[in-house]
């Protein structure tokens, strides 16, 4: 028997090709670029988010400290001025306490200038000049402004020691 035509059944308008590499349904078993990006993204994101946290925390850190520094600055500076001022204090303190045992022992002229013997106590005759003059204007009861003053030391029983000549102020 000669072999009989094949009957059509809309096979003969059939296209055979091959088949593409990408389905176009998107269901081919692998990843698409947008599904791979969410998944880095999501594990990635507690390591990027504990570096951030950790460089935010370094700034404030380091901001504090710089604000701490700066106070602690700002105190030292105070505190140096506070003692500064009573190391002042305290030496305007002592001289005032050494002038005030400056005392006139005696007065009197030689060769046209006025002598004054002082006892000075545990002052000098070059911090407690202008108190020597002071006191001297008291006892020769007149202005001594521009004078000469011949000064000695009292020694008390012994002979007064020679000190040297002062102009008044």
């Amino acid at each position: 028997m000669p072999p009989q035509p094949l009957k059509d059944n809309g096979w003969s308008e059939l296209d055979f090709r091959r088949p593409s590499r990408h389905r176009r349904d998107g269901n081919d078993g692998s990843l698409s670029p947008t599904a791979i990006a969410i998944l880095v993204a999501v594990l990635l994101f507690p390591w990027y988010q504990w570096w951030v946290h950790a460089q935010l925390d370094k700034r404030a850190m380091a901001k504090a400290l710089a604000e701490m520094n700066a106070q602690a600055q700002r105190e030292l500076a105070a505190a140096r001025e506070q003692q500064v001022d009573a190391a002042r204090r305290a030496q305007a303190q002592s001289l005032e306490s050494r002038l005030s045992t400056v005392r006139i022992a005696g007065t009197g002229t030689a060769s046209g200038i006025r002598l004054v013997i002082v006892d000075f106590g545990a002052s000098n005759l070059a911090e407690a000049r202008e108190r020597v003059c002071s006191l001297a204007e008291r006892q020769f009861r007149e202005s001594l402004s521009g004078e000469a003053l011949r000064v000695q030391a009292s020694q008390g029983r012994r002979p007064a020691r020679e000190l040297g000549v002062v102009r008044c102020p």
